[in-house]
């Protein structure tokens, strides 16, 4: 995606993807809730909202290119593969221990995770234990609220290879375009953009494995 091609809310939606289930009763409540007032969306806490967009992913499998509604995202496709690789996830026995899930709707209607919450997508990981921990993430092309920060684990921006801005740092992902679209749908995917999500599945990596990691590299991040 060249740069500054899209705008914000189209960057959000061709990078994670979009909640599509109008014919889903949880998308007709949610609907009727965020439209009672054109100013006012009713606040939910972060794991309602979380569960509440966990009913309205498009998707069966977001990492199958065959996938009528993922089929095409090759973000979230290649860091997930990425974040088992790393985790030494079998993607065939033990596919449902990391997960990936959009917060992002469209203009006329917005997520609770997302007004309330900055969070336009999360992964969420369950280790052997059973216990699930969570990374969030958050998409803009707003230079300000990528210098200012965010609410979520990482923000997510297109790069600047003339400003030298590409790759991890810190919280910020300097997202490099993923490649050219072949004829057939699928993208030749470029090194340069491989490595970036590389590098983002490790961080994310560790914090999956060691919760107190999260809890340091926000410290660093602070200072």
């Amino acid at each position: 995606m060249p740069k500054n091609d899209t705008t914000g809310g189209l960057f959000e939606a061709r990078l994670l993807g979009q909640i599509n289930a109008k014919n889903s009763p949880a998308y007709r409540i949610l609907f009727a809730d965020n439209s009672r007032s054109k100013t006012v969306l009713p606040h939910k806490s972060f794991k309602a909202a979380m569960e509440e967009v966990k009913q309205l992913q498009p998707w069966g499998d977001i990492t199958d290119t065959e996938d009528k509604a993922g089929g095409e995202l090759v973000f979230p496709r290649e860091l997930i593969m990425a974040i088992e690789d790393e985790l030494e996830i079998d993607p065939f026995e033990d596919k449902e221990r990391v997960k990936y899930y959009t917060a992002v709707a469209n203009d006329r209607l917005k997520t609770a995770l997302d007004v309330y919450h900055g969070i336009d997508a999360f992964l969420e990981y369950t280790d052997a234990n059973g216990q699930k921990r969570v990374v969030t993430l958050d998409a803009t092309t707003n230079p300000r609220k990528v210098q200012e920060g965010s609410k979520a684990d990482f923000i997510i921006t297109e790069a600047d290879e003339d400003a030298g801005k590409v790759g991890v740092d810190g919280g910020v992902v300097y997202l490099p375009d993923p490649g050219a679209k072949k004829s057939d749908g699928t993208y030749e995917i470029n090194d340069e953009f491989l490595g970036v999500v590389e590098t983002l599945a490790q961080r994310i990596s560790r914090r999956f494995r060691d919760p107190l990691e999260q809890m340091q590299e926000q410290r660093r991040a602070i200072r």
